[in-house]
C-alpha cells in the first residue's frame, strides 16, 4: 500500500509540476500585464495632467491679453476718435509728469535724499521691468536689443542721463513754482536745435507762443525770493540737455525706425549700466551711510 502511494507519487510529480509552472507563469503574465496596465494609466494621468496645465495657462495668458489689448483694438478700429486720444494722452502725461516732480522734490528736500544718481538708477530699473512685464504679457510690442540699436541710440542714452541727473539736481536746489517755469524754457531750446541739426523750421504762431511763454518764465524769475544761482544753471543746464536729448532721439528713431516704447526701453537698457558706475563711482559710500 504504502508502494502504490509512492508510485502514484513519482507518476503526479511532473503533471504537477507542469501544471504548477503553467499556473505560476499565469500569474507572472497577468502581474506584468496590470503593471503595464498602470504604467499605461499613469502615463495617460500625468499627460492629461500636463495639458490640463498647458491648457490652463494659455486661457489664463489669452484672458491677460484679452484684457489689455482693449485699448489697442479700440484705437484701431477707430471706436476712440484722434482728439479724444490726445487728450487723454495728454492728460496721462501731465498727471505723470506733475506727480514725477512732487515726488522727487519731496524726496530731495524734505527727506534730505541728495542722492540723484541712485534715484535715476531706481526709475531705470522701474521702467525696464515694467515695460519687460507688459512686453511679456503680449500687452505691448519691443524691439529687442542688437548691436546696431547701440550704436544708433548711445549718444541719446549719454543726454537722456545727463539730463535725469541735471534735472533732479536743479530741482533739490530750486522750488517746484520757479523750476516749472524754467523747465518751460526747454521748448525754445528744443526748437532751436530741431533748427539747427534737423533742418526743421517752426511755424511762425509757433515760435510767437515759445517766445511769450519764455518771457513770462523771465518775468517769475526776477521776483524769486530764494534765488539759488547753481540751481538756476542746473536748471538751464537741464533744458539744454532736455532739448539735445529730444533731438538725437529723434534723429535715431528715423535712422533706427523704432516706436516710442522700444526706442525708450533700449536707451534704458543702455543708460543703465552707466548710471550704475557713476553711482558706485560717486554715492556708493556716502548712500550705504545714510
Amino acid at each position: 500500500m504504502h508502494s502504490d502511494d509512492v508510485l502514484v507519487k513519482q507518476e503526479e510529480t511532473p503533471q504537477r509540476r507542469s501544471g504548477r509552472f503553467f499556473e505560476e507563469s499565469a500569474k507572472l503574465r497577468s502581474i506584468l500585464i496590470g503593471d503595464q496596465r498602470s504604467l499605461l494609466d499613469s502615463s495617460e494621468v500625468s499627460l492629461k495632467g500636463k495639458e490640463e496645465v498647458t491648457r490652463d495657462e494659455e486661457e489664463t495668458r489669452s484672458k491677460i491679453e484679452t484684457r489689455f489689448s482693449w485699448w489697442r483694438n479700440r484705437s484701431s478700429k477707430g471706436e476712440l476718435s484722434t482728439p479724444l486720444r490726445k487728450l487723454l494722452i495728454a492728460g496721462l502725461y501731465a498727471g505723470s509728469s506733475l506727480g514725477a516732480v512732487l515726488v522727487n522734490k519731496s524726496t530731495l528736500s524734505q527727506y534730505n535724499f541728495n542722492f540723484p544718481l541712485c534715484i535715476v538708477f531706481l526709475q531705470l530699473c522701474f521702467s525696464i521691468l515694467l515695460l519687460s512685464c507688459l512686453h511679456a504679457f503680449s500687452v505691448i510690442e519691443l524691439t529687442p536689443l542688437n548691436w546696431n540699436y547701440l550704436k544708433a541710440l548711445l549718444l541719446s542714452s549719454l543726454f537722456f542721463v545727463a539730463n535725469a541727473i541735471s534735472g533732479l539736481s536743479g530741482l533739490g536746489k530750486v522750488n517746484i513754482p520757479m523750476f516749472s517755469a524754467f523747465r518751460r524754457l526747454s521748448v525754445l531750446n528744443v526748437m532751436i536745435l530741431e533748427f539747427l541739426f534737423l533742418k526743421k523750421k517752426p511755424k511762425g504762431s509757433l515760435l510767437r507762443a515759445v517766445l511769450m511763454m519764455a518771457v513770462g518764465s523771465c518775468i517769475a524769475g526776477l521776483g524769486d525770493l530764494t534765488f539759488n544761482l547753481q540751481g538756476y544753471l542746473l536748471v538751464f543746464l537741464n533744458n539744454f540737455l532736455t532739448g539735445a536729448n529730444l533731438v538725437s532721439i529723434k534723429r535715431a528713431s528715423r535712422d533706427a525706425k523704432l516706436d516710442a516704447l522700444s526706442l525708450f526701453y533700449i536707451t534704458s537698457l543702455i543708460a543703465l549700466p552707466l548710471v550704475t558706475l557713476l553711482l558706485l563711482l560717486s554715492d556708493g559710500t556716502s548712500l550705504r551711510s545714510f
